[in-house]
């Protein structure tokens, strides 16, 4: 039998929760900071908040007015599923029983969607010529724009 550990302070100040490696820390510290790169290269200020210790968010992103904050997560092959189902398609939607829609999407999508959300890119021109370079279907331009 194993013998029965007192709890440990973890994540966040957590008791029991797992404790991270140094290694695990800095894996994380370095996606999220790539985030950021990325992000500022697409016009975003996106901004790193995460700290050693501490529990909130990772980064933040203002996007139509407001700082929307970003969690980061990063495993060698943990998402390879959503990968999988990304194949061949822009967006997957998820959902687990009795909980609200999920909707996974590239960075480069979800950058591109909120660019032009923001006013700063307006062309349906711009958008087709980056799925054209991916190979994916033109961006859909006759959809409806606001409450209709």
């Amino acid at each position: 039998m194993r013998p029965i550990r007192a709890p440990t302070q973890g994540v966040g100040g957590k008791a029991n929760a797992r404790v991270m490696s140094i290694n695990s820390r800095r894996k994380g510290a370095n996606a999220e900071r790539a985030l950021v790169r990325i992000l500022h290269g697409r016009g975003f200020a996106a901004e790193k908040t995460s700290r050693t210790g501490y529990s909130g968010h990772d980064l933040t992103v203002p996007v139509l007015g407001l700082d929307r904050r970003v969690e980061v997560k990063v495993q060698a092959n943990g998402f390879q599923r959503l990968y999988d189902w990304l194949t061949g398609a822009d967006p997957v939607i998820l959902r687990a029983d009795r909980r609200e829609p999920l909707v996974v999407l590239p960075l480069k999508l979800a950058a591109e969607i909120a660019a032009v959300a923001e006013g700063r890119k307006t062309t349906v021109e711009a958008q087709n010529k980056s799925h054209a370079a991916d190979g994916r279907l033109p961006f859909v331009s006759h959809l409806p724009v606001g409450d209709a």
